[in-house]
């Protein structure tokens, strides 16, 4: 289940169900899906395009946790101060990828992905966490379900 600040996304994760835990986003970008920036919060949500006006749909939401990758112009201005748990367990910017994948042991690991980044998968629910170069630092986490 996937609360944001205390509101309960809908299994269909609609777009409303977003908004009523985060107000209306600071802007948009749109291009093959509609990006909705909250940049004071460090939170973007990203709108597949193909749904109609009425019941629209968040394909995946993401958390800049540190400083975003460089030439990233669709990345939110600030960063992400709150909390992020996973299974119980508080996600922080300092934790390695080990300590990540010891922490959420119940998940599947995708070792085939980028060097710099750790893919859990888990009840159809999909997190992607990209480090720094060094892998000391988290900058983003996304997340989304996986038959989206």
């Amino acid at each position: 289940q996937l609360k944001v600040n205390n509101s309960t996304i809908d299994k269909a994760w609609s777009l409303s169900s977003f908004k009523a835990g985060l107000n209306e986003p600071s802007r948009y970008v749109s291009g093959v899906e509609r990006i909705h920036l909250y940049d004071a919060k460090g939170i973007m949500l990203m709108e597949l395009l193909e749904t109609d006006s009425i019941n629209r749909v968040v394909h995946a939401i993401r958390t800049y946790l540190s400083h975003p990758i460089e030439g990233d112009e669709n990345r939110t201005t600030g960063l992400f101060t709150g909390t992020i748990r996973i299974d119980k367990t508080a996600i922080t910017v300092n934790m390695t990828p080990d300590q990540v994948k010891n922490a959420l042991s119940s998940w599947t690991v995708s070792d085939k992905y980028e060097k710099y980044s750790v893919k859990l998968a888990k009840d159809g629910m999909i997190i992607f966490i990209q480090y720094n170069e060094p892998r000391t630092k988290i900058e983003f986490i996304s997340i989304w379900q996986a038959h989206k």
